[in-house]
Order: C-alpha cells, then sequence, then structure tokens
C-alpha cells in the first residue's frame, strides 16, 4: 500500500444484503472525516464519481483489483506521459501540486466487480472521462465506462414553458447569461414528459441540466428566461438509469453481462420468473401479490428495486 493511504473494508452494518466494498483514501488536507468511504448512507455528489464495469459476464476479482494496485498502476500510467499529467493536474484543485490531485478515492464492489474511482470537479471528471481509452487499457484492462446516458450535472425544472417555446441550448443560455454565463455552463435542455407536444396542452414543464450546483441553486432562487419572460423553478432528480435484467445503476439491460436479479425479491433469476409463495391460492398477478417478500436488489431495504426513491444506494452506488 502506498504511503499515507489506508485500506478501509467498509461494511454497511445496517444493510446486510449490501457487499462491503474496499476502499483508499489518500491522505488529502481539507476533506471531511471519512469523505472516501462510498456506503449506502453517503451524500457524496454522484457526479464526481467514475463507475467501471467489468467486460467479463463472470468476474472473479483478483489480487490486481486491490485500490492500491489500481492506484500504483495509475501513477505508472501517468509516468512519461505528460499530455495526460496536464490534462488532470489542470482541472485539478489549485491547491493540490502533487499526485493526490488526480483523485480523491478508489473503491472496489466484491459483489459485482465494479470499481468507482471519486475526483475533485465536474471538470476533472470531464477530463478522466475524455481520455478514458489510455488509463483504462492500462490500469484496469478487463473493465470499462458503460456505454450509457449519464445523470451528471444539476438538473433544474422549469414549469409553465409554452409549448412550441424554442428551445435552442444558446438561446437560452443568452437569455440566463447572468448564471451561465460560459457556453458549457447549461449542458442539455429538455421536456419533462415526452406528451409535452400534445395537442391538447399549452404548457409544460422543462429540464435544464446545468453543470454545477451553484449554478442550480441561482436559477431555482432568481427563476429562468424562456422567450423574455421569467418562468418559476425547482430543483430536478431525474428519474436513474437501472438495469432491468440485474438491477444495478448505472447502465441499461441491453450493455449488461451479468446473471439476472429479479427487481422484485432480489432473487437470483428474472423478474418473469418470480412466483407467489403461497401455495394455496398463488397470485395470478406478482405487482399486486401481498405474499411475497419484497426486497431492494442494491440496499436490501423492503421495496422493490424500481422504487429509486425509496433506495439507500441511489445516488451514490
Amino acid at each position: 500500500m502506498m504511503p499515507g493511504a489506508d485500506l478501509i473494508l467498509d461494511t454497511p452494518a445496517n444493510i446486510p444484503s449490501v457487499a462491503a466494498h474496499h476502499v483508499i483514501e489518500e491522505g488529502l488536507t481539507g476533506l471531511p472525516s471519512g469523505a472516501g468511504h462510498l456506503t449506502p448512507t453517503s451524500t457524496a455528489d454522484a457526479s464526481l464519481h467514475i463507475t467501471l464495469t467489468p467486460t467479463e459476464a463472470t468476474y472473479t476479482i483478483n489480487d490486481d483489483d486491490d485500490p492500491a494496485a489500481i492506484h500504483r498502476r495509475f501513477l505508472e500510467c501517468l509516468d512519461g506521459e505528460q499530455r495526460l499529467v496536464d490534462l488532470l493536474c489542470h482541472r485539478a484543485p489549485h491547491d493540490q501540486h502533487d499526485h493526490k490531485c488526480y483523485m480523491q478515492n478508489i473503491t472496489t464492489n466484491p459483489y459485482d466487480g465494479s470499481v468507482h474511482i471519486r475526483v475533485f470537479t465536474e471538470e476533472q471528471r470531464d477530463a478522466w472521462l475524455s481520455c478514458s481509452d489510455t488509463w483504462i487499457e492500462y490500469c484496469l484492462p478487463r473493465h470499462n465506462v458503460p456505454r450509457t446516458r449519464t445523470l451528471c450535472g444539476h438538473h433544474v425544472v422549469v414549469h409553465r414553458v409554452p409549448i412550441g417555446s424554442n428551445l435552442d441550448r444558446d438561446r437560452i443560455r443568452r437569455f440566463n447569461a447572468d448564471v451561465l454565463s460560459s457556453p458549457s455552463s447549461l449542458l442539455t435542455v429538455y421536456w419533462l414528459s415526452h406528451k409535452s407536444h400534445s395537442a391538447k396542452k399549452a404548457r409544460s414543464s422543462i429540464v435544464l441540466r446545468v453543470r454545477t450546483s451553484q449554478m442550480a441553486d441561482q436559477l431555482v432562487s432568481t427563476g429562468v428566461s424562456v422567450g423574455g419572460k421569467s418562468l418559476r423553478t425547482a430543483h430536478h432528480t431525474p428519474r436513474p438509469i437501472l438495469c432491468y435484467n440485474c438491477c444495478r445503476y448505472g447502465h441499461e439491460s441491453r450493455d449488461c453481462h451479468r446473471l439476472a436479479i429479479c427487481s422484485i425479491c432480489a432473487g437470483p433469476h428474472p423478474i418473469k420468473s418470480c412466483a407467489c409463495p403461497c401455495i394455496e391460492l398463488p397470485c395470478p398477478d406478482m405487482k399486486e401479490c401481498a405474499h411475497v417478500v419484497l426486497r431492494c436488489a442494491n440496499c436490501g431495504g423492503p421495496h422493490r428495486a424500481i422504487a429509486w426513491d425509496l433506495c439507500l444506494c441511489y445516488p451514490t452506488v
């Protein structure tokens, strides 16, 4: 293990179904105690995390998956790669000048073989992902970043937007330039509902995805101008990306190579194979079954995996 780092076996006692996470946390100054622990109750900003999943359907963890070993390979990868060093260091906090500015911690999940890397800023995360082919091939050759949409950024919902409004991203940014000053500050704009263009509706809601939480707070405080009119806003939590095969967050079923997990009882079977445990009078519809014991495949709570708003593991897994 490298000097100044702690290898911690973090087992959430209150959630027995969640596998232990191996965590390596660098000896950084100015970080709160336990900042590197990815536990189900963590409030860490998910937009600072990079999650890598195994490329193999059945993945066996070995010594190469130890966080200290991953970190050591990362530093070896940087040796002689000045372009990569400049890219990652330039976007790291200015008060950090050694290798510790590249990341806050590395976490490995022995249950599914996934690796979680936490960095300092959203800009630094973008830098990591922009050159991911270089460091993933060297540091984690059996992993990749899931090819799926991401929840990075901070979401603000804007109410009562007239149907037919011009949702051009640059146009909306210019109307709100006091908050969204840089071209990269507004990431995406989209209608909240796919039925927004129904002929029966005159107004609907849109969602702005902005780069920082400070921008989101300002837009909620001051409102958003669309077409020259200031409209009411609120913070918005989008529906997470949830795989309907393994019930894990962060990827879609079309990219999943893991064994099926039931989203109702967390058993090792697909949801269509889940059966009512009542032998005398089994329920014909599992969606309305009153006999099955509900269990979340992520946090072990007494709810279905699709009830993400009740899950203690979202959004930190």
